[in-house]
């Protein structure tokens, strides 16, 4: 029976077919949002990395928790953790030449300088019983400026276009460190040596995309060592003191790193270690954040492409009603024969069901079609699973059953004898 009137059953399955498609494309789209936020967070190690700060707001209470070597210990032995150092931060002041400059300084334990695997430009990753050295991020070579003269901020272009150099070539140009700040500025601080075991961030990137590219890491171990024979008893650069300036101790920190072995267990020791009564976030926060973000955008695209859905269902509709008033004579024999009004009611049911079904596997073609063109014109946002394409041709079934259901209820109400009467 569809096959008698091709036109008009071509032209419904057009209208589901776009209709899909709309629907399909239009969820591509936000899963290719949601796919592209885990991407981004997924080529980092970070993401299965937990932040851990102290409390300050109990800071001064006597039942403050502290950070120290003990707790960071208490954050390795627990279940899911590969790898878990305290973080020593602090501020340098660097000299080359007539150039001053600043750095950050992360010093942290080997073993998550090691899973952090930072993207190295030149040299190579300190081991175990190396002297101090650093990791320099690319970054660093712009911070330096000449304090006696003037111009631009290291990241303006130049009169090309051009980012220009660094001002002080980190691989090549000789560069001291003073720890003591304070003292630099009294002019009482000793000058060091800027030990640089390698340089650190992301090569394609002009400005750089990582804390990699922007600070200074350290082995903690060799820092300790370091600062323990140039300061002796004298507190260390931003180590915490009592009231009377003294050195805490046990050494406290502000921050420790703790790394998980699966990005689904972060949530479950992010917990403990806030039960604990400190502060921690990771990057999986964000991802969550961002993942409930793409699914709503997802039910709006779908909303939107679902209106193109809706039109096509009134035109199987429209379809099906037509076909009732062409074939009434038919209806009319099937009754009288003795067909039930079930297999009536079905036989209209599958042929809506079929031009939904033709519908909803031309439109999941269309629609690997423009994901295919969208993906080549502006890149990878579009994705298409295949749970996705099954949905779309199983919706566009549902649907052309839904709006079969009217016609085929005026077909079952159809008099015999009425039916008859137009032989």
């Amino acid at each position: 029976n569809l096959l008698r009137r091709k036109l008009r059953t071509s032209l419904t399955v057009l209208g589901v077919m776009i209709g899909t498609a709309s629907i399909v494309v239009m969820m591509s789209l936000g899963i290719g949002l949601d796919y592209s936020y885990t991407q981004q967070l997924e080529n980092s190690a970070t993401l299965t990395m937990i932040t851990v700060n102290s409390n300050y707001y109990y800071e001064s209470s006597s039942d403050a928790v502290q950070l120290t070597d003990d707790t960071v210990a208490e954050f390795s032995a627990m279940n899911n953790v590969t790898c878990a150092s305290p973080v020593y931060n602090f501020s340098v002041i660097l000299k080359s030449g007539k150039y001053e400059g600043y750095g950050n300084v992360n010093a942290v334990s080997l073993d998550l300088l090691n899973a952090l695997d930072p993207p190295l430009i030149s040299g190579q990753l300190p081991v175990e019983g190396d002297p101090l050295c650093f990791l320099v991020g690319k970054e660093v070579g712009y911070n330096f400026y000449d304090p006696n003269g003037s111009g631009d901020y290291y990241y303006y272009y130049d009169e090309s276009g051009e980012r220009p150099d660094p001002t002080v070539n980190l691989e090549e140009d000789q560069i001291y460190v003073y720890y003591d700040m304070n003292g630099y500025y009294m002019n009482t601080a000793k000058k060091y040596s800027l030990e640089i075991a390698a340089v650190t961030g992301d090569p394609e990137s002009d400005y750089g995309s990582t804390e990699f590219d922007y600070n200074i890491y350290a082995d903690i171990e060799a820092v300790k060592e370091t600062f323990t024979k140039l300061f002796k008893k004298n507190p260390w650069p931003n180590q915490q003191t009592d009231k009377n300036g003294k050195p805490i101790t046990p050494m406290t920190y502000s921050q420790a790193y703790v790394l998980v072995d699966d990005v689904n267990n972060v949530e479950e020791v992010q917990k403990q270690i806030t039960e604990m009564g400190f502060n921690a976030y990771s990057e999986a926060d964000w991802l969550d954040s961002m993942k409930e973000q793409s699914k709503t955008i997802q039910y709006v695209l779908a909303g939107i492409g679902s209106v193109s859905l809706i039109v096509a269902a009134i035109g199987i509709t429209n379809t099906m009603l037509m076909s009732i008033f062409e074939r009434t004579k038919e209806i009319g024999i099937f009754k009288v024969l003795g067909c039930s009004l079930k297999n009536i009611r079905s036989m209209f049911l599958v042929e809506a069901g079929l031009i939904g079904l033709g519908g909803g596997i031309t439109g999941v073609v269309l629609s690997f079609l423009l994901s295919f063109g969208i993906n080549k014109l502006i890149g990878e946002v579009s994705v298409i699973p295949l749970w996705l394409a099954l949905v779309g041709m199983g919706f566009a079934v549902l649907v052309g059953m839904i709006a079969g259901i009217s016609p085929a209820s005026r077909a079952m109400q159809l008099s015999p004898l009425e039916a008859i009467r137009t032989l």
